[in-house]
This record gives C-alpha cells, structure tokens and sequence, in this order.
C-alpha cells in the first residue's frame, strides 16, 4: 500500500528524510553493548550489524549458543523497538584454515541449531 504524500506513518522516518540517518544511528546505538553483554563482539555498518565470535573449531557449539543467544536478545530488543529481523539476511559464516575447517561437524550443528544455515 503506497502512503498518499504528506502522509506520515505514525513510526519510524520518512523515506529520504535528512535527519533520518543521524536518527537511525542513535535509536541503534545500544545494540553494541547488547551484543557485548552476551560475549559477542560487533561492528555496525550504515544499517547493518555484523556480530562475530573467535573460537577454536572445539568450541563451535559453544560459538554457535552464544550467538543464538544474541540473536535472541536482538530479537526481544527489536520486538520492544517496532523493529523486524529479516531471517532470511542472517548468515553465519566459519572462517579458518582449511584444516581448521575440516574439524567442524556441520551435519551435527545443522541439527543441533536447524534455524542456522552452515
């Protein structure tokens, strides 16, 4: 449904608004300590957020725990803010040496966390 112009939503910015980005950074600023306060690391880019985590290819479950509980606190954060996680732009992503890599059970992981794709 396209707004008629003038029409304001009753939240969140007008398309294009010049304040909108300023207004973006500091209703988002508190998602770093979130992340932070659950052991994982971010970086927020414009209008997106990248949170990692370092571990060893033993500590993959653990790694992955934590980053599902970040997800779920992100999750609750945005709910309260009228916000939506759009699922489908969540990746995952394993980086190391190729024999770092092959330690990794992702068969076992996909089913110990199925809403990750490895």
């Amino acid at each position: 449904m396209v707004e008629p112009p003038g029409h304001c939503a009753p939240i969140g910015l007008p398309q294009g608004s010049i304040l909108g980005p300023i207004l973006y950074i500091i209703y988002t600023d508190d998602l770093g300590s979130l992340l932070a306060a659950g052991d994982v690391p971010s970086q927020s880019y414009a209008n997106d957020l990248q949170a990692y985590i370092h571990c060893m290819a033993t500590q993959a479950y653990a790694a992955v725990g934590s980053m599902r509980q970040a997800l779920d606190a992100l999750q609750v954060w945005m709910s309260s803010n009228l916000l939506r996680r759009n699922p489908t732009k969540n990746q995952l992503i394993w980086l190391g040496t190729p024999q770092q890599l092959s330690k990794l059970d992702l068969a076992s992981l996909t089913l110990k966390y199925p809403h990750f794709t490895f």
